[in-house]
Order: C-alpha cells, then structure tokens, then sequence
C-alpha cells in the first residue's frame, strides 16, 4: 500500500512537472506610428523551430515553449526588426509580449551633384577595363588576381571585397561553352546585411591602372568540378538598388552611420563589365 501511495505521488510529481516546463507566449503586434494592428507578422523564437504568424487583429500564440531564456523576434516586411529577450519559468504558463514595429527612417537619395556624376561616367561605354593577371588552383578554390584601368576623366571609386557585398564574381565555363554554377553564398541570407563604410572604397584616379586590393575566390568550387578544359573570366556588377535604403538603412543605425552608408553606396561605381582577357585551365 505504501508502495502504491509513493508510486501516485511520482507520478503527481513528474505530470506537473510536464505541465509546468512549458509555457505560452501571446501578444499583440501594431504599427508604431498609427497603432493598426499588423497581420502576418512572422514570430519567430531564435534557436528553435517554434514560431507563429499574427492574425488580422496582429495577436499571436505560441504553445509549447520549453522553460529557458530565448530571443523572441518580429520579422514584416517594411517594417525593423525587432526583439526581445524573454523567460520562460517553471511556474509560469503564459506570458505576453507585445511589438510596436517602426519604418526605417531613410532610404538611399542621391544628391543631384553625385547623380550628375554618375551621368558623366555613363556616357563611357567601357569606363573600366578588367585585366587577369594571376589565376591560382588551390586544393577547394579558383584565386584571381586582377588589374583596374581607369578609362575616364573622372575619379573612380570601388569596393574592397565586403561579406556578403561582392562586387566581382568568378565565371567560368567548360569546354562546351557551359557556364558552371557558382556555389550558394551561404550565411548572406539574413536581413540586415553588412553595408560596406568609406573605409571599404578605394579610388582610381582618371587613367591609372591599380592591382584590385585583395585576390577574387570562388571558394569549394573545384570540390565538384570534373576533369576538362575550362575557361575563366572576371565579371563586375553593381547597381544602386533603391530598395537597399528602406530595408536596411535606418533600423539599426544612427544618422550618422545612416549619412556615411548613403554616401558609400552612391559612390560606387556602378554598371556591368567583363574582363578583356580569357584564361584557361585544366582540371586532370
């Protein structure tokens, strides 16, 4: 009987311990300046796999959290992100957290001096050449080493290589003209993304040639590439996104940051250029 009695109490013991080792977070989501409630806000707990959408009345729940210290965050389209740091107690089934999302504050306007700048540098059809000058097999990688020719009246201004900003890419095709895949550039794919700052340009001067800073890689490429002939070419691309200024500009930033990141993005150059020169390789 005894026995019986301390078998109940366990399992008494171990159901409101199951009961009360995970809790609930509720709340309510709304635009910081009207107060409308916004619907489809993404909740999502940082670490885990939990998380909710809000209704059309911007509330959320979010069952079944394991008691603990997590980051709660809120992710809508046009609006900051923005999070939380909350607790899930042992003695504690529901909390509620509520989010007041705000509009980034500035998006990217180039003045007329700079836009008349850039409609300067327009009118060259090639303001730029692309020289390689060293290509280099390593055991996972493709390494370039590439030379810059200023071909206007102008200063030019260029990016040194930034995460997630890369301004030139490795191409290469096989030996029947067929481009192959570049690798996924893993980890680029979280928002806000690293903007470049003015210590990453660097200027060319009106007719110099420069060595470009730093060697361009396309890293674990040659870890699927079979055997053949293949050849290799530099490309640059950038535009001015408008978009940039809205989604990431002015959610975690102050004016000043927010002024140098404007001034950084419309200077560089901007367009679509080729290397002049092909280099072949052999992969045995």
């Amino acid at each position: 009987m005894l026995n019986n009695s301390i078998k109940l109490i366990w399992v008494f013991m171990l159901l409101m311990g199951t009961s009360t080792s995970a809790g609930t977070i509720t709340g309510k989501v709304t635009d910081s300046r009207t107060g409308a409630a916004l619907a489809g806000v993404n909740m999502v707990i940082e670490g885990t796999n939990s998380g909710a959408s809000t209704d059309e009345s911007g509330h959320y729940v979010i069952n079944d959290v394991p008691r603990g210290r997590y980051n709660l965050r809120a992710v809508f389209i046009g609006y900051c992100v923005q999070t939380k740091r909350i607790r899930i107690f042992l003695n504690r089934s529901t909390i509620t957290e509520n989010f007041e999302l705000t509009h980034p504050a500035i998006p990217v306007v180039e003045s007329d001096s700079v836009k008349a700048y850039q409609d300067n540098i327009y009118r060259y059809r090639n303001p730029i050449s692309i020289n390689i000058d060293t290509l280099m097999l390593g055991n996972h990688h493709v390494e370039l080493k590439v030379s810059i020719r200023n071909q206007t009246q102008y200063d030019l201004y260029m990016l040194h290589s930034v995460k997630c900003f890369h301004l030139f890419r490795v191409i290469i095709h096989d030996h029947e003209g067929n481009p192959v895949p570049r690798p996924i550039n893993m980890g680029c794919d979280v928002l806000p993304l690293p903007l470049p700052r003015a210590a990453d340009l660097f200027r060319i001067k009106a007719g110099e040639t420069v060595p470009y800073p730093a060697p361009i890689t396309s890293d674990h490429l040659l870890n699927w590439m079979g055997a053949g002939r293949y050849t290799i070419r530099v490309e640059y691309t950038y535009k001015l996104m408008k978009a940039v200024g809205p989604v990431y500009i002015g959610c975690r930033t102050t004016p000043d940051d927010i002024r140098e990141k404007m001034d950084v993005l419309t200077k560089i150059l901007r367009g679509h250029y080729i290397s002049t020169n092909n280099v072949f390789f052999t992969i045995e």
